[in-house]
């Protein structure tokens, strides 16, 4: 169970990773809320998709989900959740509760479920202290997160085909491998073509993001079992600044 009474500062995703290029050409201001979004994204997928009994499992969800209670309320406990107040809206709280409630027996609507609400969110938490976010946001943000997440899960299946058997059925793991990889890859698509041009400004550290798991989607398909696929650092870097500059004229400084 999470140890509720620590003051450790939430960590920062690891050097190198995706998420920290994500950071990196996010606006400074709603870094912190990203970082902690991050963080409880690790937390959570460490219980959901690492072997553990399922008693265990059960436990810990259980002492997470009181925990977004409480951030509802406005009294978490844990620094994760502390880090994320500041930024919330009244409700959002109900989304990360979605993220942990997302249980769908088939493949197409878990990501939805889980990576759209993560897409959701981030859009919201960027857009803490605008006068309002646009209706038109929701649908990509959701498709992009979605995106983001089959992508990581299929990454994932190659080195642990365990990761999709919930999901096969009475399909081969391969093919259940194919269809997470190609229906991401067209939740990404749909989700670029779809993204307001107003907001992508405000909006660089999920685009940004969006991109280098588009551009790792891609170098998926073929790629062998037992193999963990990355993008190297000098890749992701330049697909973020490339990402950054064409969506808002920044500096790979991450200035606005």
């Amino acid at each position: 169970m999470p140890d509720a009474a620590r003051q450790d500062p939430v960590p920062p995703p690891r050097d190198g990773s995706s998420a920290r290029f994500a950071l990196l050409f996010s606006p400074p201001r709603v870094r912190p809320a990203l970082q902690a979004l991050a963080a409880f994204r690790s937390e959570i997928d460490d219980v959901l998709l690492k072997p553990l009994d399922s008693s265990v499992r059960s436990v810990k969800l259980a002492w997470w989900a009181d925990e977004v209670s409480r951030l509802g309320e406005g009294q978490p406990r844990h620094p994760i959740t502390r880090q994320l107040l500041p930024f919330l809206s009244p409700g959002d709280h109900q989304l990360l509760m979605s993220f942990l409630e997302s249980t769908a027996a088939w493949l197409e609507p878990y990501l939805a479920a889980s990576g759209g609400t993560l897409g959701e969110m981030a859009s919201r938490l960027a857009d803490a202290g605008a006068s309002g976010q646009p209706a038109a946001l929701r649908r990509p943000a959701r498709a992009l997160g979605t995106g983001i997440r089959g992508t990581a899960l299929a990454r994932l299946a190659l080195v642990s085909p365990s990761v999709l058997g919930r999901f096969s059925g009475s399909a081969t793991r391969d093919d259940c491998f194919d269809r997470c990889r190609t229906f991401s890859a067209e939740q990404l698509s749909a989700g670029f073509r779809d993204f307001p041009a107003a907001e992508t400004r405000r909006q660089r550290g999920l685009l940004v993001m969006a991109k280098l798991y588009e551009r790792l989607n891609r170098k998926l398909s073929g790629a062998a079992d037992g193999k963990l696929v990355e993008l190297s650092p000098p890749v992701k870097l330049w697909t973020a600044w490339r990402t950054a500059r064409s969506t808002s004229g920044i500096e790979p400084d991450g200035t606005q």
